[in-house]
């Protein structure tokens, strides 16, 4: 005797993995829904379910817009471009996203390099690009749009890359290009936030004992859930792992091209990493071993981040010095998309990690670009 519904749910199983065959499904799966035109045709995404419309368009940069990322909970995206400005958007809809906070840098910075949020999104933490007069990590509390700390570690020292632990410690490591590379605690005291206090464990206060490792120059890194392991890319084209609870450290990956940035994905198993000759390169991060590369996107000279995205991180997307944003699946090593629409070099793509149909870009022509399907 079969089952109750045995026949329902075989149908539901073949066209589950009919969706994982298409190139362009990223809805996620409690938008999946079996219907009647599943038992007639096979399962084929159009280009009105893939985020392909560019919905609103951004303007309050007027600069080259160097970084875009969406927030955890996916309801706001923090900015920054040449210049010292930071923005925070309130996302409404794919079509009304909103100015929420401004807040600036108190300091001669020629750009904002890296911006990283806390995982509940009240905290963000900013760095600025590279450059000859030293700048340390700035935190933001959301809410207030107020810097809550500056946290410089020697004078002439660059912390150019942070990132926020994806626990809830509220810790960060930050890093840079002249061998500076440490990792700070954030202690929360009130949520008020008309009285929020915070300290921040301080390098130059022995007592605090703040961790570090020495004598390596980061061009990108990332921080971990488990709150103590620290992937980081340096410039001998490597990306090693440290933990900073034992203070032990080691390669896991070693390319041939320099590596421009790469990003992880949200369970950890793989990163995506832009080189600067050798394409994109997806790394499988339990065996350590290369898994796809792939090709489309032109990112020779500049510093271009890429995103995962869709459902269960399925799809990836990297600007292009050729105005575009390239989107793969990741089952192929050539685009299934490209979005035009920017007048300039696409320096960086985030994609919604609760929307699945929603990214957003910053572009060299000084905006920001929503896509999505409506």
């Amino acid at each position: 005797m079969l089952p109750p519904n045995r026949l329902q749910e075989l149908l539901r199983q073949s066209w589950l993995y009919q969706t994982k065959q298409c190139d362009l499904h990223v809805l996620s799966r409690e938008q999946n829904i079996l219907d009647d035109r599943s038992i007639l045709i096979d399962h084929q995404c159009s280009s009105r379910e893939f985020p392909s419309k560019n919905t609103c368009t951004l303007y309050m940069h007027n600069a080259e817009v160097w970084c875009v990322k969406f927030s955890p909970c996916g309801r706001f995206i923090a900015s920054g471009a040449k210049g010292n400005q930071i923005l925070v958007w309130k996302v409404e809809s794919p079509s009304k996203v909103n100015v929420f906070q401004s807040m600036q840098i108190l300091q001669d910075v020629q750009a904002i390099g890296s911006i990283s949020w806390s995982y509940d999104s009240r905290y963000l933490a900013v760095c600025a690009a590279e450059q000859p007069n030293g700048t340390g990590c700035f935190i933001y509390y959301v809410p207030s749009g107020r810097l809550v700390k500056e946290y410089t570690r020697y004078s002439g020292d660059t912390f150019a890359s942070v990132s926020f632990f994806k626990d809830k410690s509220h810790k960060l490591a930050c890093a840079g290009q002249k061998r500076a590379f440490s990792c700070l605690c954030l202690f929360i005291f009130s949520n008020v936030c008309f009285n929020h206090l915070i300290k921040i464990k301080d390098i130059h206060r022995p007592e605090d004992n703040v961790k570090m490792f020495e004598g390596f120059r980061i061009r990108c890194l990332y921080a971990c859930s488990d709150g103590k392991t620290v992937l980081a890319a340096d410039t001998h084209n490597r990306i090693r792992k440290y933990d900073f609870e034992s203070q032990r450290e080691h390669t896991i990956i070693q390319e041939s091209s320099q590596i421009m940035h790469f990003t992880v994905g949200r369970n950890e198993s793989c990163c995506l990493i832009t080189t600067k000759t050798e394409g994109i390169r997806l790394w499988c991060l339990k065996t350590n071993t290369l898994l796809r590369t792939f090709f489309g996107a032109n990112h020779n000279d500049f510093v271009i981040t890429s995103t995962f995205g869709g459902p269960d991180d399925s799809f990836c997307a990297s600007g292009s010095e050729d105005n575009t944003v390239t989107i793969w699946n990741l089952r192929r090593s050539n685009p299934v998309w490209k979005l035009h629409g920017h007048l300039g070099t696409v320096n960086t793509v985030s994609w919604n990690p609760v929307d699945s149909q929603m990214l957003a870009s910053g572009s060299d022509d000084g905006t920001i670009r929503i896509w999505s399907t409506k």
